[in-house]
Parts: C-alpha cells; sequence; structure tokens
C-alpha cells in the first residue's frame, strides 16, 4: 500500500519540507509504481506465454487421446468378430458333433 503525504498534511503534523523536496518524493513515487506496473506486465507476459505452452500441450494430448481411442475402438471391434468366429467354429464343431453321432 502506498501512502501520499501531501504538503498540507506535511506541515500539520511537523514535516514541512519544501515543494522541491516534495515533488522529488511524488516524482520517486510516481516512478516506484511505474516499475511496478513493468514488473506486473512482465509477469502478465509470463502467465499468456505459460497458459500458451499448456494450451498446446492439452492439444497435443488430445490428439494422443483420440488416436488411442480410436485404436481402442478398432482392438475392440476386432476382439468382437474374434468372439463371432469363435462362436460360429464351436457351433459349426457341435453341429459335426451331432452328425457324426447321428450317422453312426
Amino acid at each position: 500500500m502506498t501512502v501520499i503525504i501531501t504538503e498540507s498534511q506535511a506541515s500539520a503534523d511537523g514535516l514541512s519540507s519544501p515543494p522541491q523536496g516534495t515533488m522529488r518524493m511524488l516524482e520517486q513515487m510516481a516512478e516506484a509504481l511505474e516499475d511496478q506496473v513493468a514488473g506486473l506486465y512482465r509477469r502478465a507476459a509470463a502467465f499468456e506465454e505459460e497458459e500458451f505452452l499448456l494450451n498446446r500441450e492439452v492439444e497435443e494430448r488430445q490428439t494422443e487421446i483420440n488416436r488411442l481411442t480410436f485404436k481402442l475402438e478398432v482392438m475392440r471391434a476386432e476382439r468382437e468378430r474374434v468372439i463371432e468366429r469363435i462362436e460360429s467354429i464351436s457351433r459349426e464343431a457341435v453341429a459335426i458333433r451331432k452328425q457324426v453321432y447321428f450317422d453312426k
């Protein structure tokens, strides 16, 4: 928190300073505030850069997630085809056994 002392307050408090001194003090306070603003701008720019990098990483990971999801769906479909083939072959084997036993 910055406290600015006006000439009337300084005089009332017994801190009378010449107008030049007050002006110099105010100038220094203004420079300090400007330095603080510049630092905050740099910090905001750093946040923007970090946000950009994180967004890019999220996009890259989302692309990888999409690729893996597609691969998983293909694998599940292939597994389903294999299970259907197993069931078909099993039914065929049962039918052949029935035929063998009934033809005897």
